[in-house]
């Protein structure tokens, strides 16, 4: 049996095939027998949204501690000893 799965990674410029996970979940699974024909595409729908909204959640926050780092990182230069 296989299932999909949703990976946030990080691409480092130096080395484009060189990957770091910063995040994956699975593809929640659907019982087609369970599926009501009248409010299938509903349902279905309804997942999706769901499913949307945790990607771009996590596509987020990953997204922000990269920049909270940068930021972090450029703080600690403009206030280094040895910069003086």
């Amino acid at each position: 049996m296989s299932r999909i799965r949703v990976l946030i990674c990080r691409v480092d410029d130096g080395a484009a095939k060189q990957m770091t996970e910063l995040a994956g979940f699975d593809m929640p699974e659907t019982d087609v027998s369970a599926l009501n024909a009248e409010t299938a595409l509903d349902d279905l729908e309804a997942t999706a949204k769901e499913v949307r909204q945790a990607i771009l959640r996590h596509l987020l926050e990953a997204q922000w501690e990269e920049i909270d780092e940068e930021l972090v990182r450029q703080y600690r230069q403009l206030f280094s000893p040895l910069s003086r």
